[in-house]
Parts: structure tokens; C-alpha cells; sequence
């Protein structure tokens, strides 16, 4: 910011403190910062962007100014995975396609944060700091995408426009799968499904069409033209040189043509520090298949890297009910292809969605992923183990803790692999290690698990029936859950039982 750090002309502070997409900006209660003394484990690089942020201010975080993900197919946008997006205005986009990730919402919470004050959106971060802990504002802020760009963020200040370095974006909601923790915001199979059926009968309504409706979260036709994508376009020439990571999510991105559009941008263009990601359910035809390979032979000597994350949560039937759609078979022949046919190292990232059917085979598919560390030296081959939290009645904290033996028996295999080819890092088991943590010390009270095994016993009933599949046959091991489950919702229609379970 030019002059003095937190001096702002006063029609753009009252712009910043009015509006928010052009709409008044509703009151928030805001919270003093605490003085707390971060515990001395912290390491040494922690501990020098912790203090370097906070000579701005408490509160000042570069993710903010310098991430973004963008769902273009609805025209929302967010900065930092762990607020809420909101709403783009098209307004605006008009005249500046950066609007797409500048809007005024934004400049009014960057604003904010030069003042030291404390976003109430931000509450994830500010509860860790508040026991004094670092939080993901320390560690988005010390990323090579972020730390690199500091003094010219505190000049931008909250008034300027800024060129994002992190970008996460979704062109379009068309996908050939109908994961069950999945919504029709993110899926038209799903929302193909919740037209003709209605939804389920659980408490979370937040994937309930009306509800997308409400607040304008519904995917806009694909036979439509999408300003937001327009206006994306209008800004890539501007947006690529700057960044350092993109990823495109979905939907299925590789369904998109917007998706090899970018693709063929990137093979024309040289970004010697990009790494660019692709999601994919890996579930599509072979020819989709075989022009991803294509497209990602024509990459080197144009970017820095480039990563597939693929998810997948267990193996066989098991996870072909969790990712229904999916032919597990074809998917292990997919990425296997993948990994032989790709001519230059490329990473490829296992996302296993821990949740509360996935524990019974997630040591099968560590070994056949370990399998493929050890045939594909070549290839950087990770898995993460994201924990589930929505819909909660698929957390794992919701099982009995005899299933916690599955994630036992994972991490002493991985352990096994140690000093071996194609061990698991220190990094990757300590991910699996924490599921284990999360089963053992994150309780439920009884009147909040059952809650729980309401809705899930109501989920799968209601799936069971829309998609001919059977929870029982595949899940035997969930019998005395299930039936227990089972047991709680039928009480729960009871008349009298109803005003305690709600």
C-alpha cells in the first residue's frame, strides 16, 4: 500500500466497511486478539513468519490476497479452503474479469486484517492461535506461493486488485459418478438423482436442490452461456504467467473441454514455476484416459511440474458403493496405464478420504499403492488420508472402536515398509496415524451419535433403493451397527420420542 501501511482513501473504507458484493455488509462480532505466547515447539521457520505477519498485524494473512479457489460453474468464489464461499457479481465482471477473485467481500476482510481485526469467517484459524497454537494462516502464509510475494502484498494493501499465485478452480459440475458423500452442487449425476427423487431424509439439508436454489448455488445449464467462465478466459492471458499452483477440480474435470483448453494454453506457454494439478476419479473412458497421457507428454520444458490426484477410498465392491459409478477394475487399469505411458516424472496423489465404510479396506489398497511405488520408481507416488467431516453421520467417529483394528493393521504395514523400496514416508503414515487419533480421542455424546446413526441408517436405506444396491451384502462387518442404527430411527418416528431427538 503506498504511504502509510494502513492508510486507505476514505470512500474506499467506506466501500470496504458498506458493501459486500454491492449488498450492505452485515454486522459481525469481532474479538480483540489475544497476547499468547506460541508453545516452544514451534520450529524456527514458524516462529519468523509468525512474527513477520503479526508486524502487520494479528490477524494479517497472505491467503487472502493470494489464493482462490474459484466454482465457476455457480459463480462462487473463497479464498482459504476453511471459509465459506460466496457469491460472485456479475456486475462487476463486466468491466474486470479479476473481479472473479477481488470482490468487494474480500477487500472488506483483507481490510480487516490490516486493521487487526478478526474476520469471524477465519474462526478455524483464530481458535488454534487462541490456544496458542499455530494455525494454517502461519502455514498458507510460508508456502513457496505466498512468503515470496509478502512486501507486495502489504503495498497492494485491501484497495488494489491482486493477481492470485494459488488456484483451485472448477469449470463445470458434470460428472460420471455419485459419490455418497458427494452433493448435486459438485455432481449432475447426483443432481439428476435428487430431481427425480427429492432428497434424503437426513438432517443436513445443504444438498437439498431448494436449498442450492435459495442461495443461488445451483450449477448453472450447460447449454447457457456461463459469464463466469467467459470472464475466466478473459483473464487468463493476465492470471497464468503469475501463478505457481493450479488445480482444476470438478465435477470430473476431465469431462470438461474447458479443462484440455487449458491443457493446450499451458503447452503454448512457458511457467517454469507452476505446478499444475489435475482431480479425476480416473473412472472415464480409455480415451480420455489416453489424451490426459498426451496432453501430459507435452508438458515438460513448459511448467515445473505436474500432479494427478486421484481419489479413491478402499477397493473392490466396497468402494464402488462409496464411489458409485465406479468400476474399480477399470480404475486400477487406468491409473496403472497412467504411471507406464507418462515419459517425464509427474506425482501422482492418492486421495483416501478416510470415512466411516472405507477403514475395512484402506490396508489392501496401502499395499497395491505401495506396489506401485515400487514398479513406477520413476513417479512421485504419495496418498494422503483427508478425514471425512460431511455429512457428519460418515465420520469415522460415529463407529464402535473395534474398527479402529483396521487402521491399526494399515499403519504396522506401512511402518513394515521402512527402508525398503518404495517405503511410505514419515509424512504419510503420520496422515494415516491421525484417523487413529480422531477414532480414539474425538468422542461423541450420546445423544449426538445417535443422532448420527439416524441419519445414517436413513441415508443408506433411502440409497439401497435408489440404486439397487444392498449395504448388508457389501458391508457385513456393519451388521450390529447397522441394525442398531436401524433400531434408533424407527424410534425417532415415534411420535413421543421426537421433541428429545431433535
Amino acid at each position: 500500500m503506498r504511504g502509510s501501511l494502513f492508510l486507505i482513501s476514505f470512500k474506499a473504507e467506506q466501500k470496504l466497511k458498506g458493501f459486500v458484493e454491492g449488498e450492505e455488509l452485515q454486522k459481525e462480532q469481532e474479538t480483540q486478539i489475544p497476547q499468547i505466547q506460541m508453545k516452544d515447539s514451534a520450529a524456527g521457520w514458524e516462529l519468523r513468519i509468525r512474527d513477520r505477519l503479526n508486524a502487520v498485524s494479528g490477524s494479517f494473512c497472505l491467503a487472502k490476497w493470494l489464493q482462490v479457489t474459484l466454482h465457476l460453474h455457480n459463480g462462487f468464489t473463497q479464498s482459504c479452503h476453511h471459509v465459506k464461499s460466496h457469491k460472485i457479481s456479475l456486475k462487476e465482471l463486466d468491466t474486470n474479469p479479476g473481479f472473479l477473485h477481488n470482490t468487494y467481500f474480500k477487500r472488506a476482510m483483507r481490510y480487516k486484517m490490516l486493521q487487526g481485526s478478526r474476520p469471524k469467517e477465519c474462526q478455524y484459524c483464530w481458535s488454534f492461535e487462541d490456544m496458542g497454537r499455530l494455525s494454517d494462516r502461519h502455514y498458507k502464509s510460508a508456502t513457496s506461493w505466498a512468503e515470496p510475494y509478502f512486501d507486495s502484498v502489504v503495498e497492494a494493501g485491501a484497495e488494489e486488485d491482486i493477481l492470485p499465485t494459488s488456484l483451485e478452480v472448477s469449470f463445470e459440475s458434470s460428472c460420471n459418478f455419485m459419490c455418497m458423500y458427494c452433493s448435486p452442487q459438485f455432481s449432475s449425476k447426483w443432481m439428476e438423482e435428487a430431481l427425480k427423487f427429492g432428497w434424503y431424509p437426513i438432517r443436513d439439508q445443504s444438498g437439498n436442490p431448494n436449498v442450492l436454489k435459495r442461495e443461488s448455488r445451483l450449477p448453472l445449464p450447460k447449454n447457457e452461456v456461463n459469464p463466469y467462465i467467459e470472464a475466466f478466459w478473459k483473464w487468463w492471458p493476465k492470471l497464468n504467467p503469475s501463478l505457481h499452483d493450479f488445480r482444476i477440480t470438478g465435477g470430473e474435470p476431465l469431462l470438461s473441454p474447458h479443462t484440455w483448453r487449458v491443457f493446450d494454453s499451458l503447452a503454448e506457454s512457458t511457467n517454469l514455476h507452476l505446478n499444475f494439478a489435475v482431480n479425476s476419479n480416473m473412472g472415464v473412458a480409455p480415451a480420455l484416459v489416453d489424451r490426459l497421457i498426451d496432453r501430459v507428454n507435452r508438458l515438460p520444458g513448459r511448467i515445473k511440474n505436474f500432479t494427478l490426484y486421484t481419489s479413491i477410498d478402499t477397493v473392490g465392491e466396497q468402494a464402488e458403493y462409496i464411489r458409485y459409478g465406479l468400476d474399480y477394475d477399470a480404475y486400477v487399469e487406468n491409473v496403472e496405464r497412467v504411471l507406464a505411458r507418462v515419459e517425464w516424472p509427474i506425482t501422482v496423489s492418492f486421495m483416501m478420504t478416510v470415512n466411516a465404510l472405507s477403514l475395512l479396506g484402506m490396508e489392501s489398497l496401502l499395499r497395491w499403492i505401495h506396489s506401485l511405488k515400487v514398479r513406477f520408481p520413476k513417479h512421485t507416488i504419495v496418498v494422503d488420508a483427508p478425514l471425512l467431516h460431511n455429512p457428519q453421520f460418515m465420520a469415522v467417529q460415529i463407529l464402535p472402536d473395534s474398527f479402529s483394528k483396521y487402521v491399526e493393521e494399515s499403519i504396522r504395514f506401512m511402518n513394515s515398509t521402512r527402508g525398503k523400496p518404495g517405503e511410505f514416508s514419515v509424512w504419510e503414515i503420520l496422515r494415516v496415524d491421525r484417523v487413529l487419533t480422531a477414532m480414539k480421542s474425538e468422542t461423541l455424546d450420546r445423544k449426538e451419535r445417535i443422532l448420527r446413526q439416524i441419519d445414517f441408517y436413513r441415508m443408506f436405506d433411502e440409497y439401497d433403493r435408489r440404486r439397487n444396491t444392498n449395504f448388508l451384502q457389501t458391508f457385513p462387518q456393519y451388521k450390529e451397527f447397522y441394525q442398531q442404527s436401524k433400531r434408533w430411527a424407527k424410534l425417532a418416528s415415534m411420535v413421543r420420542f421426537r421433541p428429545w431427538i431433535r
